[in-house]
């Protein structure tokens, strides 16, 4: 039964039209708040242009008005009011109002007196000018009020209506435009953010793309690095990235072929240098070697490069003798032989190393390194390290585990043929001790035998002496004689039974053969087979 899958979710806005859309709503958000802010300004412009202009016609009007004042005679203030009027078709009305409600109010129709009160008598004597429709005139305008004061005395005040046809217009106009503008920055907005959005997330959709193969397998593909900000640091970091995969996959690569080769060959030696060749490739190093510790004068731990691999046009140090015997006392050095001996990688650039190892590395070329140790049987047997001579490298993780993999199975070869040549060892001074004691009792077979034929001939001779010689007395006394010596061979053979019994020579056949029964296999038939275990043991005995 196949198990369920939960079903793909539903894929909303791609990151392009997403990023488009923000920078379309950013940039038609701030045209509207530019919008919002401009048209009550703009509109307050035009009810300034209102309030100066009906400012400038009470104070024309003032200078005629205060003459009436003082005559009482309003004849010319109508006169003067009707002819503004007539020449200016921005006034609408002029209403003149005394303090005691009198007044004269003029418009396109003419002129004519009246009582007012309220709206046209304000409490409060300051100018005041806004858009209204007064029911003593009907009709929308702009109607702005002056306080008229004459020597001192508050005689009354002036109320200027001005038409609105022109403020409607210019407003009317300035809404056409403004939406016609918006319209226009709206549209160029979102061709503009699609731009933008596409120009801005084109890296990282190829990224994506390569992330994509890259989790797919395909180790070999890189990002295309076109820009130099953030998004190009990002490309560099994938494809570095990338790179740091490939490298580790081809190092584990070249751990499956050292463990191929360690468990096909009965040598490891004689594999080494193939092996040593395929883990510098996949390190991409200039160079790959091997160093074996070898205890010298005092205890102190001396290592000798043994194999060494080097990439084309990289020069070799095999015949370096400064790394034959190399001491860890070395000036520079004194802190790896304790690192390693606990069994910690050492990575280094050769800048940051000190003076006299630096001076070391750099009569080999090397700008970085690589060292992990190599422990058989927990004890610490040499190293593996690698050199970079061509850059300044800094080993990732991925690769200082990978090629730990490789030293330590290394190490477990090595501890594996200490053993097998122990067992071979042992089988061959079993085969050996045992051939020996099969002679020596071949030897002691044939010499009884021989005894039993000589007493034989002795005896006939005897026996035909004595007939001769019809001495029966002495031959009574020579067959005594024979008697003394046939019951020494026959103790002395007893004892040479007796011996053999002990030596268990068929024991020591039958464990020959079970040894070569599982020659094959010996290490793990000594070692964990129930019946190969009692073989140490009975040899031992």
């Amino acid at each position: 039964m196949k198990p369920e899958t939960a079903a793909p979710e539903a894929r909303g806005l791609g990151i392009t039209a997403r990023t488009t859309l923000l920078a379309w709503t950013v940039a038609v958000v701030t045209l509207l708040l530019f919008v919002a802010a401009l048209l009550p300004r703009q509109k307050q412009t035009f009810l300034d242009g209102l309030r100066s202009k009906a400012y400038g016609v009470s104070v024309s009007l003032r200078e005629v008005a205060a003459g009436a004042v003082v005559n009482e005679d309003y004849s010319a203030v109508v006169d003067y009011c009707t002819e503004m009027l007539r020449g200016d078709p921005g006034i609408d009305s002029i209403v003149i109002t005394r303090n005691d409600g009198f007044s004269l109010v003029h418009d396109r129709s003419g002129w004519q007196s009246k009582t007012l009160e309220g709206r046209w008598r304000p409490g409060v004597r300051a100018a005041t000018g806004d858009i209204e429709t007064p029911a003593l005139l009907g009709r929308r305008m702009y109607l702005f009020s002056q306080p008229f004061d004459y020597s001192g005395i508050e005689w009354g005040w002036i109320h200027v209506g001005l038409s609105l046809s022109g403020y409607d217009a210019n407003l009317s106009q300035l809404y056409r435009q403004t939406t016609l503008v918006a319209v226009v920055c709206v549209v160029f907005s979102l061709l503009a953010s699609g731009l933008y959005a596409r120009r801005l997330v084109r890296p990282i959709l190829l990224l994506q793309a390569v992330v994509r193969r890259v989790a797919g397998g395909d180790l070999a593909a890189r990002a295309e690095v076109l820009r130099n900000d953030e998004l190009g640091n990002l490309s560099d970091s994938v494809n570095s990235m990338t790179e740091a995969l490939h490298r580790r996959d081809r190092i584990l690569e070249s751990v499956r072929f050292a463990a191929q080769e360690f468990l096909a060959a009965g040598d490891w030696r004689k594999v080494m240098p193939d092996v040593l060749a395929k883990i510098g490739q996949a390190a991409a190093a200039s160079r790959a070697y091997i160093f074996e510790n070898r205890p010298g004068e005092g205890g102190e731990i001396l290592s000798y490069q043994i194999f060494e691999w080097t990439a084309p046009g990289v020069s070799s140090q095999i015949g370096n003798t400064e790394l034959q015997g190399f001491s860890y006392r070395t000036p520079g050095f004194e802190a790896w032989g304790e690192s390693l001996a606990r069994g910690e990688i050492t990575a280094n650039l050769a800048t940051e190393m000190p003076e006299g190892a630096r001076r070391l590395l750099a009569e080999q070329g090397i700008r970085s390194l690589l060292v992990i140790p190599i422990r058989t049987e927990g004890s610490w047997w040499g190293l593996l390290g690698l050199d970079e001579c061509t850059r300044d490298r800094l080993w990732t993780d991925a690769e200082r585990d990978s090629l730990r993999a490789a030293a330590d199975m290394l190490g477990a070869t090595i501890a594996r043929q200490r053993a097998q040549d122990a067992l071979l060892d042992a089988k061959a001074t079993l085969e050996e001790r045992v051939r020996q004691r099969t002679r020596e009792l071949q030897e002691q077979v044939e010499a009884k035998e021989k005894a039993r034929a000589e007493l034989a001939q002795a005896q006939s001779r005897l026996m035909s002496l004595s007939r001769e010689a019809g001495m029966a007395e002495v031959a009574t006394g020579v067959l005594h004689n024979v008697g003394n010596v046939l019951n020494s061979v026959n103790v002395a053979t007893n004892l040479l039974r007796e011996r053999l019994d002990r030596a268990r020579v068929g024991s020591l056949q039958r464990t020959v053969g079970l040894l070569r029964a599982h020659e094959g296999d010996l290490a793990e038939y000594v070692g964990k087979d129930p019946q190969g275990r009692q073989v140490l043991g009975f040899l031992e005995q």
